[in-house]
């Protein structure tokens, strides 16, 4: 293909997944909806049309499309036969199907050029959305005290776990190519983070730091930096009163009620009411433990007043049993497993993307636990789409090396 074939190709699918990320990110609620489907419609088509030519029908067991044709394919068996309360949107899951392959697709052939073209669509839907975000929301934010993200895409925790996701791919640009800009652009998506009171994406921030730790492990100095880093981050959390109202005091809540149960003046309501949906959950997966109970099995059957668990991996078992849910997490465990144990190019290419892929999995593993994410945004599946095409990326660049 010629240098401008090749070049405008890439300029498209650049398009396509930003137009991906800010329609999920930004505009993925009731007042929005429709400024959500034309975005993801027009990147949905774009990524088809620029990208047909290389679609292949031989199978790639290490391909994440398979898995995600899978995994979708048991949605819709178990919504459309084995629906045991609420309702089965089978246009939405399709149209999340969609949005998911198209991700994959593109970020699948962004990796075969520079890490900047990767990080680029990431790095622009995030300052779109924090832009998008202080027209929306910004008396509130400088009101203080008062979590922010309510007018973007899902609730504030949503939000949080969005700003965390593309500040994990800045760092990873920052690390590889030592650009101030992502370095920078990373500080502000971390505050973002804060003041969205998320618990679960400040976990994000921490494999931030984690991330520059693997990359410059032999440096001293490293350890230094980050130490500097994660205490900045825990003095503003705790000791500075815009962040400790926002979100220090809902940690110290949580720890409390794991720790002292709720006779306490820190009770959290959210983290007692998680554990027992947990509990909860745990039992009624008792009751059909192999293929589970059907889809919103724990919906139909919760003592609570919540329609889902709070937790993915209750909900799966649940819902489908210790086999749908083995199927879901293999993907998670097979990645790490590949991940882990590729030794070629320690110092290269290879090692960028193995770097980038291990800490996405443990993201999205941990996450889990605060989340029900199979049924959730596209966005939430970027993890091990990312860390899937990271490995597609090493076959490719070892297939290089022995051809050449």
């Amino acid at each position: 293909m010629r240098p401008f074939m090749l070049l405008k190709r890439k300029s498209y699918n650049t398009v396509a997944l930003i137009l991906l990320l800010i329609s999920n990110i930004c505009f993925y609620n009731a007042q929005d909806v429709t400024i959500y489907r034309v975005l993801s419609i027009l990147g949905i088509g774009i990524t088809f049309i620029c990208n047909y030519g290389s679609f292949s029908l031989k199978v790639k067991p290490r391909s994440c499309i398979l898995w995600l044709t899978m995994m979708y394919a048991i949605y819709f068996i178990y919504g459309l036969f084995m629906l045991r309360a609420g309702e089965f949107n089978r246009d939405i899951m399709l149209f999340r199907f969609l949005e998911a392959v198209s991700i994959a697709i593109i970020i699948n052939y962004l990796m075969q050029y520079e890490i900047e073209d990767v990080i680029k669509p990431f790095a622009i839907a995030g300052i779109f959305s924090m832009t998008l975000l202080l027209l929306r929301e910004g008396t509130r934010l400088f009101i203080g005290g008062l979590r922010i993200g309510e007018s973007l895409s899902g609730n504030s925790n949503t939000v949080g776990f969005n700003f965390g996701l593309i500040s994990l791919v800045t760092v990873w640009g920052y690390c590889t190519d030592k650009k101030k800009k992502y370095l920078a652009l990373f500080i502000i998506l971390a505050l973002f983070v804060l003041v969205t009171g998320s618990k679960k994406a400040l976990i994000i921030i921490v494999f931030d730091f984690l991330l520059m730790l693997i990359y410059q492990k032999r440096d001293a100095g490293i350890w230094l930096k980050v130490g500097i880093g994660l205490a900045i981050v825990l003095y503003l959390v705790f000791n500075v009163d815009y962040f400790y109202n926002i979100i220090g005091i809902r940690i110290e809540s949580m720890l409390f009620t794991w720790t002292k149960g709720s006779n306490i003046s820190y009770y959290s309501y959210s983290t007692e009411m998680r554990d027992y949906m947990i509990r909860e959950g745990f039992g009624f997966f008792l009751q059909h433990p192999i293929f589970g109970g059907g889809y919103n099995y724990f919906y139909a059957h919760t003592s609570t007043a919540y329609d889902y668990s709070h937790c993915n991996y209750i909900e799966m078992l649940c819902s489908f049993g210790i086999i749908g849910t083995l199927l879901f997490y293999l993907k998670h465990v097979s990645n790490l497993r590949r991940l882990i144990k590729d030794k070629t190019n320690k110092e290269g290419r290879n090692r960028n993307l193995k770097s980038v892929g291990i800490v996405m999995i443990l993201v999205s593993i941990i996450l889990d636990w605060g989340a029900v994410t199979f049924s959730a945004q596209i966005v939430w599946y970027i993890p091990v789409i990312f860390a899937s095409c990271a490995i597609e990326q090493i076959y490719r660049n070892n297939e290089n090396e022995i051809e050449g």
